[in-house]
């Protein structure tokens, strides 16, 4: 684990440092530090203030970083590096803003609800319907939408988090009806034919 995260996380955040990265590799990295995490649980797992700190802390270097690179970029003239820590999911901070609040929410005490579990039930989805490849990333987020394009303007802030509810809502419909219309439906018929053939055989 600490040699993928060296490769795919200590060097996708330096500067200028190349990875070739795909989505599929890294969750797969993902996977090995929740399995990780599952397997060898820590004394202060259950710590819900302790992990509430960790990320409140790992969120305040997030926009630290943004504002110290800014800083440097108008210093130096070089400007371009400002999410170089935060910009991608296997940048560093983005990693540790990850972790913490997974185990932060992970804690805390929330009842049961359907409308979250709904929700959640897209979220692999959503991924892979926005960002499931430069081609689509390209379209929507720099012809369609064009955050960086409204950056002058006075709304900015209010337009990327407006931009950011929107398409995930309508990712999170379009995920839901393929769930609904074919998903459950091919998976309710392979479990009845598993069953047949399993009686059949007798297992």
């Amino acid at each position: 684990i600490w040699l993928l995260l060296f490769i795919y996380t200590l060097h996708g955040s330096i500067p200028k440092m190349n990875v070739s990265m795909n989505y599929v590799s890294w969750f797969s990295v993902l996977y090995f530090i929740s399995s990780f995490l599952r397997l060898y649980p820590s004394q202060k797992d259950s710590d819900t203030r302790f992990w509430g700190y960790l990320t409140a802390l790992s969120w305040g270097l997030s926009i630290m970083s943004i504002l110290a690179f800014e800083w440097i970029g108008m210093r130096t003239g070089k400007i371009g590096h400002r999410y170089d820590l935060i910009s991608d999911s296997n940048a560093i901070l983005a990693l540790t803003n990850g972790i913490t609040s997974f185990m932060w929410f992970k804690n805390l005490k929330i009842k049961h609800s359907k409308t979250i579990n709904t929700i959640a039930m897209s979220s692999f989805g959503v991924l892979l319907i926005h960002a499931n490849s430069d081609t689509m990333r390209q379209w929507l987020w720099k012809d369609v939408v064009n955050c960086a394009g409204h950056y002058d303007s006075l709304h900015y802030i209010s337009y990327s988090v407006g931009c950011v509810i929107v398409i995930y809502s309508v990712c999170t419909i379009i995920d839901y009806i393929r769930i609904k219309t074919i998903e459950t439906p091919i998976l309710n018929r392979i479990e009845t034919l598993c069953l047949r053939v399993g009686k059949r055989i007798g297992f």
